[in-house]
């Protein structure tokens, strides 16, 4: 594969900055992390007196005057426009509403506390400068959109007016789902919806149906969670890692409760709970990437047994996702095995012994640092169990692993559809076996074993669904699950040739099918020519990753104090067309079309590196032997930053980015790890 290819396909993985922009039922979100705030700057033409700027988060919008008095506003969706041109916010002090531009720009609204009589803010909203962000920016990658109809199309997130009583998104996308039951046994779901709240879903005749909610502070949008049964009938406890990177439990009007508090863990990072009859547990990796058992429900509280399964330091990378399955044993029985991808990429086992549990067993190499991987143990018809593994490898490749863990036979099932280190979830179902995930064209696919010399077939679930997020088996329907770019849970089950989609849904009687989807572009916006310098001491090395047209993916070098301008292509936005079908009050059923703007999609990201002397050997020996190794400086290139551009009108032509500065203030040097070392490998340079 051309590097440009693979560093585009490793940028591909994960959420675009639009999409952090436009969680589509509950629209506003911190569009940097769901920690992090954006800044506008509000003034009045010809009055620069009265300025302001205004912070938006999540949860509020913040105006400071010129004066530097603040006004805070919170998110009160009641008064979103029906268009979904608008966010609304309410000031209980001020007995006052706002409606903020989506776009972030424009002219605000001023309304009454009833939202009746709304004028129009002499302030005009403008983004703050690229300068003014936030320090600290999360690793972003963009996912490329292709453009055309229902079968070719990768639907981007976007604003639109927010519909009732149906599940939200996790800013940026990727929302995870957790199954589980309560006491009773019956099948309970839940996911973080954007005002972090903990969602509980129960099982009906007509699908699932919302019922209750969990409150707790700081949770994140969408962040792994777990679930097992609570005391209270219908309840479920549930835990997930806060925005403070704490372990907590949720249950029944008891709000937060630490959980392992001595332990710091990657703020919304992956977590896996057990529930059974031996206790309930959760393996997860902390912030210095040691992998620990957890013991949620401790028979002595104030002596709980948690205990570290991983100390080797740089083994593990923070946050890493770890899979718990069940091994059968020969003589009856099941043996707990734990599955992760190490900080090289080597595939990872951990076994549960009478003795404790064993040191990692590498399986296999090639795949992406801390990246999820499936694992199940197969039994197919003929009795023979095998384990079977699947992950996304660097160069986009899905590969399946099945036999026994010391000789397993490794078969590429796909090739580039999917975001390298994309989420990927291996079923039994009653078809038989199965590998489900979503490609980096927003494409919900599931491939079979075909029969034919280990050939798989794939089929198209559907499109719409952020690139890589992952899917869950739905123990009720026996199909699968999975989030899409608006944020609602959609349900598939395969009817005898085809995919059967609904929309979960709260109030209605039978929840809505949905038929298609397509993007419908608008005319693209003129290039932009941006001027990169590099106001450090060191010699850049810039990868330049573009999303759209991996042949333009490059690698630029830039001397202390030099510049080189560049010409980027610019998106101009589309709408997303989506066609389902939905009772009606007869019981037929109606064709249903709605069309939702999709704001430009950023397509460029870099990986800024620094060409610095790493190692130096002096031999300042006077009589040095013939023969002997010469003094020499080892030049390597060390990760600055990663950093990403933003997309349509607000990259901007003309604009100069000192790429140094930048890539620094990110504080995200790890994230280069995503695009490979450069080309130019480490230099000897002999000292004179």
């Amino acid at each position: 594969m051309p590097r440009h290819t693979a560093i585009l396909g490793l940028a591909a993985m994960g959420i675009s900055l639009w999409s952090l922009l436009s969680a589509q039922e509950t629209p506003l979100v911190a569009p940097e992390s769901v920690a992090a705030a954006r800044k506008f700057r509000l003034s009045v033409p010809g009055a620069p007196r009265l300025d302001s700027t205004a912070t938006l988060t999540q949860a509020a919008l913040v105006i400071t005057d010129a004066s530097g008095k603040s006004f805070r506003y919170e998110r009160s969706p009641a008064f979103d426009t029906p268009d979904g041109r608008y966010w609304g916010f309410f000031s209980p002090a001020a007995q006052q509403a706002l409606r903020w531009p989506v776009s972030g720009r424009g002219t605000m609204l001023v309304g009454d506390p009833q939202g009746t009589a709304w004028q129009e803010s002499l302030q005009q909203v403008q983004p703050a400068a690229f300068e003014d962000q936030p320090a600290e920016r999360p690793i972003i990658r963009p996912a490329p959109l292709t453009e055309g109809g229902v079968t070719g199309a990768a639907p981007r997130p976007g604003p639109s007016a927010p519909q009732p009583a149906v599940a939200d998104s996790r800013p940026g996308g990727e929302v995870h789902l957790t199954i589980g039951s309560d006491r009773r046994g019956r099948p309970r779901l839940g996911l973080i919806d954007p005002t972090g709240a903990v969602r509980l879903w129960e099982a009906t005749p007509a699908g699932w149906k919302g019922f209750a909610e969990l409150t707790g502070v700081n949770l994140l949008p969408g962040a792994p969670l777990g679930m097992a049964p609570d005391v209270t009938p219908r309840m479920m406890r549930v835990y997930t890692i806060d925005a403070g990177g704490g372990l907590v439990q949720l249950t029944s009007g008891q709000g937060s409760i630490p959980i392992a508090p001595q332990t710091h863990f990657p703020p919304g990072g992956g977590l896996t709970v057990r529930a059974g009859e031996r206790g309930t547990s959760a393996v997860a990796v902390d912030s210095s990437g040691q992998l620990w058992n957890l013991d949620l429900l401790p028979q002595e509280p104030l002596h709980p047994r948690h205990e570290v399964l991983e100390r080797t330091p740089g083994l593990l990378l923070p946050g890493s996702p770890v899979t718990d399955v069940d091994a059968p044993l020969s003589g009856g029985g099941q043996l707990r095995e734990l599955f992760v991808t190490g900080a090289r990429g080597v595939l990872l086992r951990y076994q549960q012994t009478l003795g404790g549990w064993s040191s990692a067993e590498p399986l296999a190499e090639g795949f992406v640092p801390g990246a999820p991987v499936a694992a199940l143990y197969y039994r197919a018809p003929n009795g023979i169990v095998s384990l079977c593994l699947a992950a996304v490898d660097w160069r986009g490749q899905l590969q399946f692993l099945s036999g026994a863990p010391g000789n397993l036979h490794v078969s590429v099932i796909d090739r580039g559809t999917l975001p390298p280190g994309a989420w990927v979830m291996i079923h039994s179902s009653v078809e038989g076996l199965l590998v489900t995930a979503v490609g980096g064209d927003g494409g919900w696919r599931v491939w079979r074993p075909s029969g034919l010399g280990g050939a798989w077939e794939a089929t198209l679930v559907q499109h719409g669904f952020p690139p890589g997020a992952p899917v869950f088996a739905d123990p009720v329907s026996g199909g699968l699950l999975c989030v899409d770019v608006r944020g609602r849970v959609v349900g598939a089950v395969h009817r005898l040739d085809h995919w059967e989609c609904t929309l979960c849904h709260h109030d209605i009687p039978l929840p809505p099918k949905l038929v298609s989807r397509r993007v419908i572009p608008s005319a693209p916006l003129p290039p932009a020519r941006v001027t990169f310098t590099n106001g450090g001491p060191e010699e850049l090395l810039v990868q330049l990753a573009d999303a759209a047209d991996p042949s333009r993916s490059r690698e630029i070098a830039l001397p202390p104090g030099a510049a080189e301008s560049v010409v980027l292509e610019r998106d101009g936005g589309a709408l997303l067309e989506e066609v389902s079908l939905r009772p009606g009050p007869a019981g037929e059923w109606l064709q249903h079309i709605e069309q939702y703007p999709l704001p430009p999609q950023p397509r460029y990201l870099l990986a800024v590196w620094a060409k610095r002397t790493t190692y130096s050997y002096i031999d300042n020996r006077k009589n040095r032997p013939a023969g002997a190794l010469p003094s020499f400086d080892l030049h390597s290139h060390v990760s600055i930053g990663v950093m990403q551009l933003p997309g349509g009108e607000w990259l901007c032509d003309g604009e100069t980015i000192d790429l140094f500065r930048e890539a620094s203030r990110n504080r995200n040097p790890g994230a280069a790890v995503w695009f490979g070392p450069p080309q130019a490998p480490p230099r000897f340079v002999p000292r004179q």
